[in-house]
């Protein structure tokens, strides 16, 4: 029973590491880009685009100057997830850049954090932990039955 209960929780950590991995590199990226992108400016709303599928997003487009004077066109990642979308076209929002490639921009907004990674991991390491405390009380109480047993 100890080697099932061995396994069991080997496998859950094995399968739960790769979002680990996936999760801390995303962030790694992000953190990179956050320290490239020093360069702030005043966008604006061009369109907005509705993806519907389990949920609707709303996913905004801005254009915004350079500071070459290069226009940029950047549609965001941030999505607004409630009808009606708080964005709407002609909205001047604030938009963070890398100056030596203003295409790598993103909306800087503070409020629009992205929580899914985090929930993403926090529920895996929860999995893990879950898996974890089932095992050891498994393995403690099959092993309190086998002391009695004998």
């Amino acid at each position: 029973m100890n080697r099932a209960l061995l396994a069991v929780w080997l496998m859950s950590v094995l399968a739960a590491s790769p979002f680990v991995f996936l999760i801390e590199r995303s962030n790694r990226v992000k953190a990179e880009f956050q320290a490239a992108a020093t360069a702030r400016v005043q966008g604006t709303v061009v369109a907005i685009e509705e993806q519907r599928g389990k949920y609707i997003r709303y996913l905004p487009t801005l254009e915004f100057i350079a500071g070459g004077g290069e226009r940029i066109r950047l549609r965001s990642n941030f999505h607004d997830g409630y009808p009606p979308s708080k964005y709407r076209i002609g909205q001047q929002l604030t938009v963070r850049y890398v100056p030596t490639a203003p295409s790598r921009a993103e909306l800087d907004d503070p409020s629009l954090a992205e929580p899914d990674a985090l929930i993403v991991r926090n529920g895996v390491l929860g999995f893990v932990a879950f898996m974890t405390l089932v095992c050891g009380g498994l393995y403690l109480f099959g092993r309190n039955r086998n002391s009695r047993s004998a």
